[in-house]
């Protein structure tokens, strides 16, 4: 059996305080529950970008291999020895259920996300993200109860770690990064995470505090969806958390309606369409090309703007420049603009973000930038992007709800002279 114990980000220079960590941690916890023949210590590309500290995989390129892999966010080293005894703990028993009674319910699980649709926006990735966790929630659930029947000394520690990362979860209002579409299958997945535990937990303490994380998640839970969703999570939340390691049950039938109920999720209009609006405004407001704003859904957007190139062919660089700018804020306001509608981690798409970063190559080539030059100068168009959408926050939301009626009366499209229209009497509106 191989291991190797990776860090994030191709981190090499950390490869020694990585070793570090896992040679304190197994002089510490003696019984290693993942029995390994060798070990290795290595880099990797991947950009850790959860809140997890670490993570255990099975080799995905040769599943009928016995190779084990833990990989080690930079957040890791960070922590306290004991904390990270115990993440390194649970990664380790996540290995060995992988390897023995979840085998077969991890080869479905990779088997149902890969029917997941490819991501093309923001929205679809963080829907993906959502079912596949809500389908590894099991895997969650028995690695605590593993660890609390074979390692009884440590589950008290583990419990107070737990309940931390319980609270700073909730006070940080984590679960709310995401499309209002999403967000009740994003609270019940917080619910879930915390309620788990409660019902696993010795300590009357502990059991309180995350109940009372519960009843918050559900107070919040009722004012963001309505009462189909909420019997539909009241009708099988027992069964979902209904997970036993022996002899072991997993209710599969459950966590394939719940899968399927995200799977099939759809964007908020309102987000959508707001959305579309920043970037209109924003065209409208700095002088860009804009054709119009269609309205008829495909199989990739609810609606989109088609925008209309710069005619730059006699151009000097330093315009070119400016110009570039302005396409990098208008892809970052749609983001922005989506956050009005209640999407606070903001609604976009790959194409926004890959037209951004096209405009970002050019300014960083004609002005010669430096990495750290490149890094500035993006987050601070993001903060002229997002002060540039509150100055305008009251005609972005006028057009979106503008943009709703005409979906609703089955309107194909704005055209540019019917948004400059809207949006120059909304400003007009404003001054007088």
């Amino acid at each position: 059996m191989m291991l190797t114990i990776c860090i994030e980000n191709n981190r090499v220079d950390l490869l020694p305080d990585v070793k570090r960590v896992w040679e304190d941690f197994e002089r510490t916890v003696v019984n290693n529950p993942f029995l390994y023949d060798e070990k290795e210590f290595t880099s990797i590309t991947e950009c850790g970008n959860s809140p997890a500290m670490a993570k255990a995989y099975i080799n995905e390129k040769f599943p009928t291999s016995e190779f084990g892999q833990i990989r080690i966010s930079e957040k890791l080293l960070s922590l306290n020895p004991q904390k990270q005894h115990l993440t390194l703990l649970h990664e380790c028993i996540h290995l060995k259920l992988l390897f023995s009674v979840l085998k077969r319910w991890d080869i479905d699980t990779k088997e149902a996300c890969k029917q997941l649709r490819v991501a093309g926006t923001l929205f679809v990735k963080q829907r993906n993200w959502i079912a596949s966790q809500i389908l590894r929630l099991p895997d969650e659930i028995l690695a605590e109860q593993c660890l609390k029947r074979d390692y009884p000394q440590l589950f008290q520690s583990r419990s107070e770690y737990y309940l931390s990362m319980r609270k700073v979860s909730f006070e940080s209002k984590r679960y709310r990064r995401t499309d209002s579409g999403l967000l009740p299958y994003n609270i019940f997945f917080d619910i879930m995470r915390a309620e788990f535990f409660a019902n696993l937990a010795d300590d009357a303490k502990i059991r309180e505090q995350l109940r009372s994380i519960v009843d918050s998640l559900y107070t919040e839970l009722r004012t963001v969806c309505d009462e189909e969703i909420l019997r539909f999570f009241d009708s099988i939340k027992s069964n979902l958390l209904n997970v036993v390691l022996d002899p072991l049950y997993i209710d599969c039938k459950a966590y394939q309606k719940i899968f399927l109920r995200v799977a099939y999720a759809q964007p908020s209009e309102a987000s959508t369409l707001c959305h579309e609006a920043g970037h209109a405004v924003i065209c409208i407001t700095r002088g860009m090309p804009l054709e119009k704003i269609v309205l008829t859904e495909n199989e990739k957007y609810l609606a989109h703007c088609v925008f209309g190139d710069y005619n730059d062919a006699m151009d000097s660089i330093a315009t070119l420049i400016e110009k570039s700018k302005n396409v990098i804020l208008r892809a970052f306001a749609g983001t922005e603009a989506a956050k009005l509608y209640g999407s606070e981690w903001g609604l976009g798409s790959d194409g926004d973000i890959e037209t951004a970063e096209r405009s970002m190559d050019f300014i960083e080539l004609a002005m010669s930038l430096s990495p750290k030059q490149r890094a500035e100068m993006w987050q601070e168009l993001w903060r002229e992007a997002h002060k540039l959408v509150e100055e305008n926050r009251d005609v972005i939301q006028a057009l979106a709800i503008e943009l709703i009626k005409w979906k609703k009366m089955k309107r194909e499209e704005m055209s540019r002279a019917e948004v400059l229209e809207f949006v120059e009497s909304r400003i007009r509106d404003r001054t007088e």
